[in-house]
């Protein structure tokens, strides 16, 4: 069982390596948005689909955590959240033409346009690059709500739960024609993808606070390489799991749960 073992100490951060694993990632998330780089499928699929889209769990996982710190050290989470809605506002600003125009592009009513901008800025950002803030925003609050008043544990299982439930989509193969990808068809027409701050993003905002909170248990300090090689392998497995029957998207993976936590 985790449990909070910080003995007084702070956890020093590596910001250099830290900084490296953010380029990294950015250059992965830059390639997942790119044409294929190979022409084999699996080649593809793995590059893409499995260490690309580790990327965003990563950023997720990391930035919880430099919050979490930030927080020990009496900090705001208000105020944090303010710095990253004055970005937020300035990007959709100068996105708000862009998303005005794709909008009279599609067989709609006009009038709609301010109700799809609302919805846009609310909830998948006004492009597509934008939905990561406020997926983040609402994954943290909901996160900092339930940690807070359910400690780790109750939170994690419920916050699973929900992760499990988004994950329909990646293995929709797997569900089709039951009543799980009935339920899900029903909810995509209305909200588009689980991909949010509902389903997507809470489980690695939890990680992060925990990775902060119990970096001294025998949880992470022992056998770390032994635990990062099963994480790898169960890595692969999922891969393999999602690339034989392929879902609506590739969002969502049960390994990432894990292998991110020791990466």
């Amino acid at each position: 069982m985790l449990k909070k073992e910080r003995a007084g100490q702070e956890q020093p951060i590596n910001y250099a390596m830290l900084s490296i694993f953010q380029y990294l990632a950015s250059i992965s998330v830059i390639l997942v948005h790119c044409q294929r780089l190979f022409a084999n499928d699996l080649l593809h699929f793995t590059q893409k689909s499995m260490f690309g889209r580790m990327a965003v769990p990563f950023f997720l996982i990391s930035s919880a955590y430099l919050l979490r710190a930030y927080l020990a050290k009496k900090g705001s989470l208000k105020s944090y959240i303010q710095r990253i809605l004055r970005h937020y506002l300035l990007w959709s600003a100068l996105y708000t033409p862009y998303a005005l125009l794709y909008f009279w592009s599609l067989p709609i009513d006009k009038y709609y346009a301010p109700l799809a901008l609302a919805a846009g800025f609310l909830y998948i950002g006004l492009c597509y690059q934008l939905w990561y803030i406020p997926a983040f925003l609402l994954g943290l609050l909901l996160v900092h709500f339930f940690y807070k008043k359910w400690g780790p544990k109750k939170t994690g299982i419920f916050l699973l739960l929900l992760y499990l439930i988004g994950s329909v989509e990646t293995y929709y193969g797997y569900f089709a024609g039951s009543w799980l990808t009935q339920l899900y068809d029903g909810y995509a027409k209305l909200f588009f993808t689980t991909r949010n701050g509902i389903f997507y993003t809470p489980m690695f905002i939890y990680l992060g606070y925990v990775l902060y909170d119990c970096w001294q248990t025998d949880f992470f300090k022992k056998s770390y390489v032994k635990k990062l090689i099963w994480s790898a392998m169960f890595l692969m497995l999922d891969g393999v799991i999602v690339f034989l029957h392929q879902g609506v998207d590739k969002n969502f993976s049960w390994a990432c749960c894990l292998f991110p936590s020791f990466w």
